[in-house]
C-alpha cells in the first residue's frame, strides 16, 4: 500500500481498512505501523487496533510506546491506558507534562483520560483546565471529567475558572461541576443531627 499523499485519500484508506479489519488482516495492518509508513497512517492503524486481543498486536502496540514519532507514541500510550492498565495510565498522565509537548497532544490526553476519569487524573485535568492553549473544547471536557470524579481536590481549579475571565460557557460548566462535587461531598458527610433516645424529653 503506497502511503496516501492527501488527507482525503488517507481518510478513505483508513475507513476501508477499519471496515475490512479481521484477525487475518492483522499481519498486514501491523506492517502499516512500520517506521517507513506515513505517520498519519501509522497512528490511525494503532488506534484502529485498540480492541484487538491478538498477542502479536498487543506486543506491537507496547513496542510503539517508545516510537520516536510522537503521534504514534501517543496513540499507543492512549490505547494501552484505555484498556484499563494502571501502569499505562500513569505513564500517560506523566507524558502530559513532557516539555514542549504540543497542545494538540495534551488535548488528546485530556480527552482519553476523560473517557473514564479517576482521582489519579486530577493533576492532569486541573492543569488542563487552566491551560488556554488547549482550546475550549478540551477544557470543557476536563471540566466535566473533574465533576464526574467528584473529589473535592478539584474544587479550587473549578472555582478559579467559574470566577475568572473565561467564556460564559466554560464558567457555567465549571460552576456546575463544582456544585456537583459540593453536593456529593455534603451527601456523604456524616449526619450531625443529635439522636434522641426513646423516652428522653
Amino acid at each position: 500500500l503506497d502511503p496516501a499523499k492527501t488527507p482525503e485519500s488517507r481518510f478513505l484508506i483508513m475507513n476501508s481498512l477499519e471496515v475490512a479489519q479481521t484477525p487475518e488482516l492483522y499481519p498486514r495492518l501491523l506492517d502499516l505501523t512500520k517506521p517507513e509508513i506515513d505517520p498519519s497512517i501509522r497512528t490511525g492503524v494503532v488506534i484502529m487496533l485498540k480492541n484487538a486481543t491478538d498477542p502479536a498486536v498487543q506486543a506491537r502496540i507496547r513496542e510503539l510506546v517508545n516510537d520516536p514519532e510522537r503521534r504514534v507514541k501517543l496513540a499507543a500510550m492512549m490505547v494501552l491506558s484505555e484498556t484499563g492498565e494502571k501502569e499505562s495510565r500513569a505513564e500517560l498522565q506523566k507524558y502530559y507534562f513532557t516539555d514542549s509537548l504540543p497542545a494538540e497532544h495534551r488535548a488528546r490526553i485530556v480527552q482519553s483520560l476523560s473517557l473514564t476519569p479517576e482521582v489519579s487524573d486530577l493533576k492532569v485535568l486541573t492543569t488542563a483546565l487552566d491551560d488556554a492553549s488547549l482550546g475550549e473544547e478540551a477544557r470543557l471536557v476536563a471540566t466535566g471529567a473533574i465533576g464526574r470524579v467528584g473529589d473535592p481536590a478539584g474544587l479550587a481549579a473549578l472555582d478559579r475558572i467559574a470566577q475568572g475571565n473565561d467564556s460564559a460557557e466554560l464558567k457555567k460548566w465549571a460552576a456546575s461541576a463544582a456544585k456537583v462535587i459540593r453536593d456529593k461531598t455534603a451527601a456523604a458527610a456524616p449526619s450531625t443531627t443529635p439522636v434522641i433516645a426513646p423516652g428522653a424529653s
